[in-house]
């Protein structure tokens, strides 16, 4: 849709991967680290992207994005190293469940203002949502918020000056994370069970 005022966008998607896989690595007696074949499986997401453009009027503009999805992930397994070579790898499947490190929910919105015609500034609110931390789903990475400033200064016909500050408030996010339990098991975020968890919270 589009007007002089408005514009809006809707773009519903279905994403289907195939092949998605992750390496590990595990260690032989003598120390030495091996990767056993990657185990394929898939993802599917169904979801909406949402983008609008609203002039409230002559010095002020409101932009707004969402993506709002059901990241979904399918046949996945995962090898357990039991004890170290080869030989007694063994193969562990992951139940279906919500696709690792993907946000159901993302959202933007930005003030424009235009006190003049060569002074712009803006203002920017992001929100990253909840993301499952492993195909397990042991636990979710929580979401949070980030508010950006910035603007611009048209100097003239060839020169602009402008400024951001990303974060302004500093707020902090769980972008990634790693069990403990030394290197490689840190490595290992994918092997990393609800069990596990409940065992040594």
């Amino acid at each position: 849709y589009d007007s002089k005022n408005l514009s809006l966008v809707v773009n519903p998607f279905l994403s289907k991967l195939s092949n998605v896989g992750s390496a590990q690595l595990f260690t032989r007696p003598d120390g030495t680290t091996y990767t056993p074949v990657p185990l394929l499986a898939k993802l599917e997401t169904l979801g909406v992207e949402i983008e609008a453009r609203a002039k409230v009027s002559d010095i002020l503009t409101l932009q707004f994005q969402a993506t709002i999805q059901d990241p979904k992930s399918k046949d996945f397994a995962i090898w357990v190293a039991n004890a170290p070579g080869e030989a007694d790898d063994t193969i562990s499947r992951v139940p279906d469940g919500v696709a690792d490190n993907n946000p159901k929910l993302t959202l933007a919105a930005t003030a424009i203002t235009k006190f003049t015609p060569q002074l712009e500034l803006f203002g920017t609110v992001r929100y990253l949502g909840d993301r499952a931390a492993n195909r397990f789903n042991t636990f979710e990475l929580p979401g949070f918020t980030q508010v950006d400033l910035g603007g611009t200064w048209t100097i003239n016909d060839r020169i602009r000056a402008g400024f951001n500050i990303n974060n302004a408030f500093n707020s902090e996010g769980v972008m990634s994370w790693g069990p403990a339990g030394g290197l490689l098991a840190s490595l290992d975020r994918q092997a990393f069970t609800p069990a596990r968890l409940a065992a040594d919270p």
